[in-house]
């Protein structure tokens, strides 16, 4: 279960920051090769990035466990669905647009869906790891995150760049895309049986309650009866005060 996790969020945080330069370069010439392509990509992507913290916070905080992973699914399934970044090409602007406006259109367009819900993928599985694991500390797994982070900024101008064509570098990107996927999926699965197994307990915490509550309000009453027939049939047993004792003849005899 931790591989799975692990694995996950290790290949979320690469294909979240590979796509950032492979998509910047592939459309710089596009535009000149100026270095305002530069920015308004890292404008885009910074701010689908904050909007994907902020839709798993919002999740994780408001819905149920099992909502949770069938909302994010559907998202995730509709998000390979839409990826478009193979028919870059044919979004290529015509020269006389606006560069900031049909850059933001054409990222949009191409990547926005995919990488808004890519990018809430890893803080949203490490909530689920804890959840699995009864509490157990994430953070590992963020470290873990970071560190493909570093690897796909690392390696892209090292590895992919100089070696891979454009084109099948978004083709390998999309592909790694739907592996992620299922691979997000099978985690979603075992949140899914850890919220079954956590609802029977839940059901069977409820029944020994009700059980234990019943007994504690039947345990009185049995007491008072105890208790009541205890000291009827001490009266009975007991001597009455009007029968003559042999202690109380003597004392008479002798005062006579």
């Amino acid at each position: 279960m931790v591989i799975g996790y692990a694995f996950t969020i290790g290949t979320g945080a690469f294909l979240l920051f590979l796509v950032q330069p492979l998509i910047a370069k592939f459309i710089l010439p596009w535009f000149g090769g100026s270095p305002g392509v530069w920015t308004v990509c890292m404008l885009f992507f910074q701010s689908i990035l904050l909007a994907g913290y902020v839709y798993a916070h919002c999740l994780s905080r408001f819905l149920a466990t099992r909502t949770q992973a069938m909302v994010h699914m559907s998202m995730l399934a509709a998000a390979v669905l839409s990826l478009r970044l193979t028919s870059l090409e044919q979004s290529k602007p015509e020269p006389g647009d606006d560069p900031t406006f049909a850059i933001l259109l054409l990222l949009s367009s191409t990547i926005g869906f995919a990488y808004f819900v890519l990018s809430a993928t890893g803080p949203l599985l490490q909530r689920w790891y804890s959840d699995v694991t009864n509490g157990a500390s994430p953070y590992r797994l963020f470290a873990l995150s970071n560190l493909g982070s570093l690897l796909a900024l690392l390696g892209y101008p090292v590895l992919f760049e100089p070696w891979i064509s454009r084109n099948a570098q978004t083709s390998l990107w999309s592909g790694s895309m739907v592996v992620f996927a299922l691979a997000c999926g099978s985690c979603a699965w075992l949140l899914l049986r850890w919220s079954q197994g956590e609802g029977a307990q839940l059901a069977a915490g409820m029944t020994g309650l009700l059980k234990g509550t019943e007994r504690s309000v039947m345990r009185p009453a049995s007491s008072l009866q105890l208790f009541f027939g205890a000291s009827s049939g001490w009266r009975s047993r007991a001597p009455h005060p009007s029968r003559s004792s042999p202690l109380r003849t003597k004392y008479v005899s002798r005062s006579r």
